[in-house]
């Protein structure tokens, strides 16, 4: 009786296993069903259907070919299988990505004074390449998630990398406080934000490191015990310029000046 339970456990593994990999109609392989089983397990996610969960498991496949065959270029960047290989481009696009209309239409100026960031230097002038994250100015990615805090991170990025250009140190500061307390400022917490409200609220309340605030990617109520530590407030923003008109041989002559002669 034993041998025959155990022959019928090997049975239904099989014809299990079997089916697996005839899903709508398409073949898949162990390997690519077994990392489509890990995929979903890492980041918990599962489908409503057999039949979403079969066409999930094409688009995963189609991105995992893409990743392949992209990391094989030996390019100067790898991809990886993160949480949202399972979404065509146009669904991360619609869902991660926002639009030009949903950024808040006022932009506010913090003036710096007359610096000008050395604006007639010629497109000559300078070097053909030049990496900051070789050179250490730049903090690796952070896993953004389900929260589209990128007007915070981009913002932060390029604050972290002024502190770098000016003290030799690159701090890591804090996104979550951005998505968390600015939205007296004008952000959305983790609807949508932009860079001038997020350096308005620096300005009046300061930031502090990811340390002491770190990142959930989601919304919460604000620390303000935290924020208004003078002993963690890593730096506030005196000031920012924005560039002349987009397009011009100005523009394009400023923006080279800053990201090759001070910081990115």
């Amino acid at each position: 009786m034993k041998s025959q339970h155990i022959a019928a456990y090997h049975l239904v593994l099989l014809v299990t296993r079997v089916l697996s990999f005839h899903l709508e109609g398409k073949t898949y392989d162990s390997d690519t069903i077994d990392r489509y089983a890990a995929f979903k397990k890492k980041y918990a996610i599962s489908f409503d259907s057999m039949a979403e969960d079969a066409y999930r498991l094409e688009v995963f496949t189609k991105n995992v070919m893409f990743i392949e065959e992209t990391n094989r270029r030996n390019l100067s960047y790898t991809l990886e299988v993160n949480e949202f290989a399972a979404m065509t481009q146009g669904e991360f696009a619609r869902e991660k990505m926002a639009s030009p209309d949903s950024f808040p239409v006022h932009s506010v100026d913090i003036p710096l004074g007359n610096e000008h960031y050395m604006r007639n230097d010629s497109l000559e002038d300078f070097p053909s390449d030049l990496s900051w994250v070789e050179r250490g100015a730049v903090n690796s990615p952070i896993p953004q998630g389900p929260c589209d805090s990128c007007y915070a991170i981009g913002t932060l990025g390029a604050l972290e990398a002024a502190c770098w250009a000016k003290t030799g140190t690159l701090p890591k500061l804090s996104v979550q406080q951005i998505v968390d307390c600015s939205r007296e400022e004008g952000n959305l917490g983790c609807v949508t934000g932009s860079q001038g409200f997020t350096l308005r609220y620096i300005a009046k309340y300061g930031i502090v490191s990811d340390e002491d605030y770190p990142y959930e990617a989601k919304e919460q109520q604000c620390k303000n015990d935290v924020v208004s530590d003078k002993t963690k407030q890593y730096l506030k923003v005196v000031g920012y310029n924005h560039t002349m008109s987009f397009g011009s041989r100005q523009t394009i002559s400023e923006v080279f000046s800053c990201n090759f002669k001070r910081a990115p």
